[in-house]
């Protein structure tokens, strides 16, 4: 009937979405199909960054909020969004060991790439690490302490030590690794996003701590090296908005 297709309609275009900032196209593949099922009210667009914005020569502590305000603004304006159709930012970052002391990044002459252990990041470049850790500090710091950008409520979620150690517990995975685990992962929970949800929000690596708290954890001793995430404080707090919704 024609009243059913006008509810539909009024429906869809009242539905807001979600923006969700990752690194690497392989992120979006590994999680855009349950995110998309989880929040089944709402749409979700993936930003993709390809690459660190938060340790890029572009940015600061003075102007990395400006910076993930320009890719919001610039995500707006190619598909003809307004803010108002926004309903949250939801930024997903590696950790990278960043919050180890310096004394446990260690010279590693083959290492030409970053190598993350239990206890030490391995380097052929031990200055240049411990000047991207002291950035990614900083940075990183202005993103947890902020609520909103450009108006519209933002979080920012930890993968730890990045995302493929977090999923498929390879800290050190291969761009070739990452693309075959991500299409893998894609699948692993097909039509069964309850099985999903209990991976993401209660493994041993999922955190039982409120969001601020939860930050002060993975900034702890040698934490930001280890296997852990907050993403799951994403899915519960959506829960509870969604309960408490008369």
């Amino acid at each position: 009937p024609l009243s059913y297709i006008v509810i539909w309609l009024l429906a869809t275009l009242c539905r807001k979405e979600f923006l969700i900032i990752v690194e690497g196209m392989s992120d979006q593949v590994a999680l855009e199909g349950y995110l998309s099922d989880f929040l089944v009210d709402e749409y979700t667009r993936f930003i993709v960054v390809h690459g660190d914005i938060l340790t890029d020569r572009y940015s600061n502590q003075g102007n990395i909020r400006i910076r993930i305000g320009d890719l919001i603004k610039r995500e707006i304006s190619s598909y003809g969004l307004k803010k108002k159709d926004i309903k949250e930012i939801v930024h997903l970052v590696d950790t990278d060991g960043i919050y180890i002391p310096d004394d446990h990044i260690i010279v590693e002459v083959i290492a030409e790439s970053p190598i993350y252990e239990e206890n030490a990041i391995k380097t052929n470049n031990r200055s240049g690490i411990i000047a991207r850790n002291a950035q990614k500090r900083t940075t990183l710091h202005k993103l947890i302490t902020c609520s909103t950008i450009l108006d519209i409520p933002y979080h920012v979620y930890y993968m730890s030590c990045n995302l493929d150690h977090v999923l498929y517990n390879k800290p050190n995975a291969t761009e070739e690794e990452k693309e075959n685990d991500s299409e893998w992962f894609s699948l692993k929970y097909d039509g069964n996003l309850a099985g999903f949800l209990s991976f993401i929000c209660s493994s041993v690596f999922s955190t039982a701590l409120e969001y601020r708290e939860s930050w002060k954890f993975i900034q702890q001793n040698l934490n930001s090296l280890h296997r852990h995430t907050n993403f799951n404080l994403f899915f519960e707090e959506y829960r509870k908005r969604k309960i408490a919704v008369p």
